[in-house]
């Protein structure tokens, strides 16, 4: 059994380089290389703030090389990645081909591209779909995972795409 984890966590606080090193240490066999600065969404103004992330510099694919030395370098592939999100936003839709191209060249066999939370599983395979032809160039395949809306009158979870069974059975059949 391999055990991978994710890199947000700890590159807020050390940058993604060395968050490969500590899960290197850490004993991981694999990390998740966590996109989500490419295009971080701020919720409070409905956009994506520019954080001069090299994820949106023109040397992008470099930084991603980058990231896969220093994994190689500690005995520790990637072995997926997340792509940013909310894609309900356009210029996060819009980095996506960024992101599969940036997993691709991390290694990563997988680039995880959450759900719109607030479409239909047709609405949301019609972007996947978009999608596939460039990520099936890449050899990189596409993942979905569970999602949920947050509800601030009850604080609760509330429906998503894919935050039930039956919703998530949906965009896999579709």
């Amino acid at each position: 059994m391999k055990i991978s984890t994710e890199i947000a966590s700890i590159a807020k606080h050390t940058g993604e380089q060395k968050a490969i090193e500590l899960c290197a240490k850490a004993g991981f066999d694999g990390w998740d290389f966590s996109m989500f600065q490419m295009g971080m969404y701020n919720w409070r103004i409905d956009a994506c703030d520019d954080t001069g992330h090299p994820l949106r510099s023109a040397n992008y694919l470099q930084f991603a090389r980058e990231l896969r030395k220093i994994g190689e370098d500690n005995g520790i592939r990637c072995n997926q990645s997340h792509a940013p999100f909310p894609v309900k936003c356009k210029e996060i839709r819009d980095l996506l081909p960024r992101a599969i191209e940036c997993a691709a060249e991390a290694g990563a066999e997988i680039c995880v591209i959450h759900p719109n939370n607030d479409k239909t599983a047709e609405e949301n395979a019609q972007m996947y779909l978009e999608l596939l032809p460039f990520a099936k160039g890449c050899g990189v395949k596409i993942a979905t995972e569970n999602m949920w809306n947050w509800d601030d009158t009850t604080g609760y979870s509330s429906f998503a795409a894919c935050s039930t069974a039956e919703s998530f059975r949906k965009h896999l059949d579709v």
